[in-house]
Protein backbone atom coordinates (compact mmCIF):
# COMPACT_ATOMS: atom_id res chain seq x y z
CA UNK A 1 0.00 0.00 0.00
CA UNK A 2 2.72 2.98 0.98
CA UNK A 3 4.51 1.68 -2.57
CA UNK A 4 1.11 2.31 -4.08
CA UNK A 5 0.50 5.68 -2.36
CA UNK A 6 4.16 6.85 -3.37
CA UNK A 7 4.02 5.81 -6.79
CA UNK A 8 0.48 8.28 -7.16
CA UNK A 9 2.01 10.90 -5.49
CA UNK A 10 5.09 10.76 -7.93
CA UNK A 11 3.45 10.21 -10.56
CA UNK A 12 5.17 7.24 -11.62
CA UNK A 13 1.90 4.99 -12.56
CA UNK A 14 -1.41 6.03 -14.24
CA UNK A 15 -3.95 5.48 -11.88
CA UNK A 16 -5.25 2.43 -14.39
CA UNK A 17 -2.38 0.65 -13.29
CA UNK A 18 -2.42 1.51 -9.81
CA UNK A 19 -6.06 0.24 -9.73
CA UNK A 20 -4.91 -3.04 -11.57
CA UNK A 21 -2.80 -3.91 -8.80
CA UNK A 22 -5.47 -4.04 -6.20
CA UNK A 23 -7.42 -7.15 -5.44
CA UNK A 24 -10.14 -7.54 -8.06
CA UNK A 25 -12.91 -7.89 -5.90
CA UNK A 26 -16.35 -6.86 -6.30
CA UNK A 27 -17.52 -3.98 -3.98
CA UNK A 28 -18.60 -5.82 -0.31
CA UNK A 29 -20.64 -2.50 0.76
CA UNK A 30 -24.24 -1.94 -0.52
CA UNK A 31 -23.97 0.18 -3.92
CA UNK A 32 -25.90 3.07 -2.47
CA UNK A 33 -23.31 3.53 0.34
CA UNK A 34 -20.16 3.22 -1.76
CA UNK A 35 -21.77 5.90 -3.82
CA UNK A 36 -22.42 8.17 -1.10
CA UNK A 37 -18.87 7.65 -0.10
CA UNK A 38 -17.15 8.21 -3.26
CA UNK A 39 -19.02 11.35 -3.39
CA UNK A 40 -18.26 12.55 -0.09
CA UNK A 41 -14.59 11.59 -0.68
CA UNK A 42 -14.89 13.76 -3.76
CA UNK A 43 -15.94 16.63 -2.39
CA UNK A 44 -13.18 16.14 0.16
CA UNK A 45 -11.02 16.48 -2.60
CA UNK A 46 -12.37 20.08 -4.48
CA UNK A 47 -12.22 21.47 -0.80
CA UNK A 48 -8.40 20.57 -0.66
CA UNK A 49 -7.67 21.67 -4.46
CA UNK A 50 -9.44 25.37 -3.44
CA UNK A 51 -6.88 25.36 -0.69
CA UNK A 52 -3.97 24.63 -2.91
CA UNK A 53 -3.51 21.31 -0.47
CA UNK A 54 -3.43 19.50 -4.08
CA UNK A 55 -2.23 20.56 -7.63
CA UNK A 56 -5.23 20.23 -10.34
CA UNK A 57 -3.50 17.67 -12.29
CA UNK A 58 -3.79 15.56 -8.97
CA UNK A 59 -7.19 16.72 -8.44
CA UNK A 60 -8.23 15.87 -11.93
CA UNK A 61 -6.48 12.30 -11.57
CA UNK A 62 -8.04 11.29 -7.95
CA UNK A 63 -11.09 12.21 -8.81
CA UNK A 64 -11.14 10.03 -12.33
CA UNK A 65 -9.67 7.44 -10.24
CA UNK A 66 -13.17 7.45 -7.98
CA UNK A 67 -15.22 7.22 -10.87
CA UNK A 68 -13.32 3.74 -11.90
CA UNK A 69 -13.60 2.84 -8.87
CA UNK A 70 -15.26 -0.92 -8.52
CA UNK A 71 -13.78 -2.85 -5.65
CA UNK A 72 -13.86 -2.46 -1.42
CA UNK A 73 -9.97 -2.25 -1.76
CA UNK A 74 -9.89 0.37 -4.07
CA UNK A 75 -12.30 2.87 -2.39
CA UNK A 76 -10.24 1.86 0.93
CA UNK A 77 -7.35 2.55 -0.75
CA UNK A 78 -8.80 6.26 -2.47
CA UNK A 79 -9.86 7.07 1.36
CA UNK A 80 -6.44 6.91 2.98
CA UNK A 81 -5.27 9.13 -0.08
CA UNK A 82 -8.53 11.75 0.79
CA UNK A 83 -7.53 11.42 4.38
CA UNK A 84 -3.91 11.29 4.38
CA UNK A 85 -4.18 14.72 2.11
CA UNK A 86 -7.03 16.79 4.72
CA UNK A 87 -4.67 15.68 7.73
CA UNK A 88 -1.72 17.97 5.36
CA UNK A 89 -4.70 20.56 4.96
CA UNK A 90 -5.10 20.79 8.88
CA UNK A 91 -1.60 22.56 9.07
CA UNK A 92 -2.43 25.43 6.52
CA UNK A 93 -4.12 28.61 7.16
CA UNK A 94 -6.30 30.55 4.40
CA UNK A 95 -7.60 34.18 3.47
CA UNK A 96 -11.31 33.91 3.00
CA UNK A 97 -11.91 36.77 0.91
CA UNK A 98 -15.54 38.78 0.17
CA UNK A 99 -14.93 41.16 -3.04
CA UNK A 100 -17.89 42.92 -4.63
CA UNK A 101 -20.19 40.70 -3.19
CA UNK A 102 -22.44 39.57 -0.42
CA UNK A 103 -22.62 36.02 1.18
CA UNK A 104 -23.24 34.40 4.59
CA UNK A 105 -20.88 31.64 5.64
CA UNK A 106 -21.45 28.45 7.96
CA UNK A 107 -20.05 25.67 8.97
CA UNK A 108 -16.59 27.87 9.03
CA UNK A 109 -13.22 26.15 10.40
CA UNK A 110 -12.00 29.07 11.71
CA UNK A 111 -8.55 26.82 12.85
CA UNK A 112 -7.85 27.01 9.11
CA UNK A 113 -8.71 30.60 8.48
CA UNK A 114 -5.96 33.22 8.70
CA UNK A 115 -7.68 36.09 7.86
CA UNK A 116 -11.58 37.37 6.87
CA UNK A 117 -11.03 40.01 3.98
CA UNK A 118 -14.18 42.41 2.72
CA UNK A 119 -13.52 44.22 0.10
CA UNK A 120 -16.82 46.28 -1.41
CA UNK A 121 -18.56 43.54 -0.15
CA UNK A 122 -20.55 41.96 3.28
CA UNK A 123 -19.99 38.59 4.72
CA UNK A 124 -22.19 37.44 7.82
CA UNK A 125 -20.07 34.75 9.42
CA UNK A 126 -22.55 32.43 11.14
CA UNK A 127 -20.25 30.91 13.88
CA UNK A 128 -22.11 28.03 15.94
CA UNK A 129 -20.00 26.94 19.46
CA UNK A 130 -18.54 23.79 17.31
CA UNK A 131 -16.67 25.86 15.03
CA UNK A 132 -15.20 27.19 18.53
CA UNK A 133 -12.42 24.18 19.33
CA UNK A 134 -10.79 25.92 21.22
CA UNK A 135 -11.24 27.52 24.91
CA UNK A 136 -9.88 30.84 23.17
CA UNK A 137 -9.65 31.47 19.21
CA UNK A 138 -8.69 34.30 17.60
CA UNK A 139 -9.78 35.54 14.32
CA UNK A 140 -8.63 38.27 12.26
CA UNK A 141 -10.42 40.04 9.83
CA UNK A 142 -9.85 43.04 7.50
CA UNK A 143 -12.53 45.16 5.96
CA UNK A 144 -12.26 48.06 3.76
CA UNK A 145 -15.30 49.87 2.58
CA UNK A 146 -17.81 46.47 3.04
CA UNK A 147 -18.62 44.50 6.22
CA UNK A 148 -18.05 41.73 8.35
CA UNK A 149 -21.10 40.80 10.63
CA UNK A 150 -20.17 38.07 12.76
CA UNK A 151 -22.99 36.43 14.60
CA UNK A 152 -21.78 34.22 17.71
CA UNK A 153 -23.98 31.82 20.25
CA UNK A 154 -25.45 33.32 23.78
CA UNK A 155 -22.77 32.34 26.57
CA UNK A 156 -20.10 32.64 24.44
CA UNK A 157 -17.02 35.61 25.76
CA UNK A 158 -16.28 38.06 23.15
CA UNK A 159 -13.25 39.91 22.75
CA UNK A 160 -13.28 42.93 19.98
CA UNK A 161 -9.89 44.67 19.38
CA UNK A 162 -10.62 45.89 15.71
CA UNK A 163 -9.29 48.88 15.21
CA UNK A 164 -11.45 51.48 13.21
CA UNK A 165 -10.54 53.66 10.37
CA UNK A 166 -13.11 55.97 9.75
CA UNK A 167 -15.25 52.91 10.11
CA UNK A 168 -17.51 51.21 12.59
CA UNK A 169 -16.63 48.62 15.05
CA UNK A 170 -20.11 47.59 16.60
CA UNK A 171 -20.85 44.59 19.50
CA UNK A 172 -18.47 42.53 21.89
CA UNK A 173 -15.61 44.88 23.56
CA UNK A 174 -12.44 44.28 25.73
CA UNK A 175 -14.49 42.54 29.04
CA UNK A 176 -16.62 40.72 26.24
CA UNK A 177 -19.74 38.73 27.36
CA UNK A 178 -20.10 37.08 30.84
CA UNK A 179 -19.47 33.66 31.25
CA UNK A 180 -16.58 31.10 32.04
CA UNK A 181 -17.07 29.20 29.10
CA UNK A 182 -15.64 29.55 25.37
CA UNK A 183 -13.89 32.94 24.09
CA UNK A 184 -13.74 34.53 20.99
CA UNK A 185 -11.22 37.43 20.26
CA UNK A 186 -11.22 39.52 17.28
CA UNK A 187 -8.71 41.64 15.81
CA UNK A 188 -7.80 43.37 12.48
CA UNK A 189 -8.85 46.79 11.12
CA UNK A 190 -11.73 48.34 9.19
CA UNK A 191 -11.89 51.30 6.75
CA UNK A 192 -14.48 52.92 5.41
CA UNK A 193 -16.61 49.79 6.66
CA UNK A 194 -17.93 48.34 9.49
CA UNK A 195 -17.08 44.88 11.89
CA UNK A 196 -20.35 43.98 13.88
CA UNK A 197 -20.62 41.55 15.86
CA UNK A 198 -24.39 39.96 16.86
CA UNK A 199 -25.26 37.45 19.54
CA UNK A 200 -27.46 34.89 18.43
CA UNK A 201 -29.81 33.99 21.46
CA UNK A 202 -32.11 30.73 22.02
CA UNK A 203 -35.42 30.79 20.90
CA UNK A 204 -37.36 32.43 18.12
CA UNK A 205 -35.44 34.75 15.83
CA UNK A 206 -33.60 37.17 18.52
CA UNK A 207 -30.36 38.45 17.89
CA UNK A 208 -28.74 41.46 19.68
Amino acid sequence: MIKLRNALAGGRFSLDKISASLYDDKMDRPAETAEHKKEKLIEELSRQYSLDTISLDEYERLVDYAHKIETEKELTFFEKIVHENSRKAAGRRRNEYTILSSRKTTGLRLEEVKKIISILGDNHIIISGDDLTKAETVIHVFAVLGEIVIHVPAGISVVNRVMPVVGGVFGGGESGNSGGGKKLIIEGEVILGNITVKTVKKGPASQS
